[in-house]
């Protein structure tokens, strides 16, 4: 995920599985997982006791025995919940299967990589990694402690593309002095705005404006055609920033899904 999640807390547990089903009809290729195709584990940022299962690749799908295996295996080890990376339609109908109840749903923007204006970009700094744990403080003042990224997830974000790049914002009004980070992957000709965060203390001065495009201006760099990024469906206020710069609805949904063994399943 790249932004502020949505808020799933009103929502009815119908409500949540019709969301996904839809998708699956939607994207009925998506839910033959392809056999061999994997997942990885982890902790959840800022929470040993709620683990993580992830696909390692998007585009084989996951494959259903080893997704059970794999929730399984945390559970053994303790974890008090398990909750998934953003899947797609596909891969969020292999979970439900397993019990899962939708907890976020993202929307999937791009943006042209003409888009994006040098003169827009004064003031962003190269974010060093050993400045991870100051962009962390940052990360859960923007997005709360459930979504908040810790360091080690702020280095899994840079380590996602085999090429990235990560910028910071400073501001005296931060407790820590940095006031917004973002950080950016390359993938053949595709940017991936992985993450964006800035500060409650330090909104509406043109920070995550000014990442955003300092992270375009690298892709451009990169000889990038586009750059893709996903953010919770109730922010709107990070929907508008996106689209203000130039990024489109790809009409395209991810969903992050959570097990809780004291509500049922596996």
């Amino acid at each position: 995920m790249s932004d502020a999640a949505g808020n799933w807390e009103t929502a009815t547990s119908d409500d949540r599985h019709n969301v996904v089903r839809s998708a699956h009809a939607a994207h009925p290729s998506a839910a033959s997982a392809t056999r061999g195709a994997g997942v990885l584990t982890g902790a959840w940022p800022n929470d040993p006791s709620v683990a993580t299962v992830s696909a390692v690749d998007h585009s084989r799908g996951i494959d259903p025995g080893r997704f059970r295996d794999a929730v399984a295996r945390v559970q053994r080890h303790g974890a008090r919940l398990v909750r998934t990376g953003a899947l797609n339609a596909g891969g969020a109908a292999v979970a439900m299967a397993a019990g899962f109840d939708v907890i976020d749903e993202l929307v999937l923007l791009r943006a042209d990589i003409s888009v994006f204006d040098s003169t827009k970009v004064r003031g962003i700094r190269h974010l060093p990694r050993r400045h991870h744990r100051r962009a962390a403080v940052v990360d859960v003042a923007a997005f709360g402690p459930l979504w908040g990224f810790d360091a080690d997830a702020i280095a899994h974000a840079r380590r996602a593309t085999r090429t990235s790049w990560a910028g910071a914002v400073t501001d005296n009004a931060a407790p820590t002095g940095l006031g917004g980070y973002a950080v950016c992957g390359v993938a053949d000709d595709v940017g991936y705005l992985q993450r964006l965060a800035v500060h409650p203390d330090c909104t509406r001065r043109g920070h995550g404006r000014r990442l955003v495009m300092a992270a375009g201006r690298w892709c451009q760099r990169q000889r990038c055609t586009s750059v893709l990024v996903n953010t919770g469906a109730s922010n709107h206020r990070a929907m508008a920033l996106y689209i203000d710069i130039g990024f489109v609805d790809t009409g395209d949904r991810l969903w992050v899904l959570e097990l809780d063994p004291a509500r049922g399943g596996m």
